[in-house]
């Protein structure tokens, strides 16, 4: 699956005031009616129980010039910390949405799937936030991947 080339999102969630997040891939659009869309999360993640707790959740679509949010989202930083970094949107109860994200798609957890090490988290979508921010931070075969124009500017 290296070779399938993904968008990168940030996923988040709040449960019980603590912010969560984590740094994505596998988020597909499933249907328009009604409008829902799947995250994939590993079983030991931190965020799984939360959103399992919670039954909400948010996808921060990030632009190319955020890839160093998506290394912080996927590293060994604890939960709460990550969100020192970017400017993040807290609303009580609400899943914490990045300002500048290409896009923020807020769901309400509709269903779950579970196989093997991974929970397919299904949302029903409540609210969408699009930003004319730029170009998708894209992920492939390891790395990350510009989507730029030829001779567009950062």
């Amino acid at each position: 699956m290296r070779g399938l080339c993904q968008t990168v999102g940030i996923v988040t969630t709040v449960d019980r005031g603590q912010c969560r997040g984590m740094t994505a891939s596998s988020i597909t659009s499933v249907s328009m009616d009604p409008p829902s869309v799947l995250v994939s999360v590993n079983k030991d993640a931190s965020i799984h129980s939360a959103i399992t707790s919670s039954r909400r959740f948010s996808v921060n679509f990030l632009s190319d010039v955020q890839e160093d949010l998506s290394r912080i989202f996927s590293s060994e930083i604890p939960g709460e910390e990550r969100f020192l970094h970017g400017e993040w949107v807290k609303e009580d109860g609400c899943p914490p949405e990045l300002v500048g994200a290409l896009s923020v798609i807020s769901c309400d957890l509709e269903t779950t799937s579970t196989f093997a090490t991974h929970t397919i988290f299904l949302g029903c979508v409540r609210t969408v936030r699009l930003s004319n921010a730029g170009y998708p931070l894209v992920y492939m075969q390891g790395r990350y991947h510009p989507l730029r124009e030829k001779g567009a500017a950062a």
